[in-house]
């Protein structure tokens, strides 16, 4: 990955043959210290010239991409969660018929966010949970990282 300024203008190649070519016409390939400097560091395969513009000092914007909201956040958990519950309950099918009903099939270790006044701390804890607890508990939860703490495994 090359990241150049050519023209004054922001170019994001990856292959050496094109960097080799505008480097010939007078770009100037960023350093790592510059790519950190500008916030790019770890986007560089997202860099281009719609969010990144070089100013007429040289200085150079980059605006990253924003990440989810917690409503995008929360869609993404749920599909997560209902798809790892009908593979537990498919599973649970399979099982002698003393196994607990469709309804309660068991999760195994479940780690949940808590908020304290120190910040954000995980419980885990092992239990039967039924699914509409583990939907609940991503609907109740109000930010991005508070979704992403809900961590559910499946043991049937």
């Amino acid at each position: 990955m090359h990241i150049l300024v050519h023209d004054g203008s922001i170019r994001n190649v990856d292959n050496e043959a094109d960097a080799g070519a505008l480097l010939a016409l007078g770009a100037r390939e960023l350093t790592a210290t510059e790519i950190a400097e500008a916030g790019m560091a770890g986007f560089e395969h997202l860099v281009s010239p719609l969010n990144t513009s070089v100013g007429p000092d040289g200085r150079i914007t980059f605006s990253p991409p924003a990440g989810p909201t917690p409503e995008e956040a929360r869609a993404v958990k749920t599909a997560e969660i209902l798809s790892g519950y009908d593979a537990a309950l498919a599973a649970s099918l399979t099982m002698p018929a003393e196994n607990p009903t469709a309804q309660d099939v068991a999760v195994g270790a479940a780690l949940f966010a808590v908020e304290d006044a120190e910040g954000l701390a995980f419980v885990r804890e092992t239990h039967t949970a039924r699914r509409d607890e583990l939907l609940a508990a991503v609907a109740a939860a109000e930010t991005v990282e508070a979704v992403r703490a809900v961590e559910v495994s499946y043991a049937v």
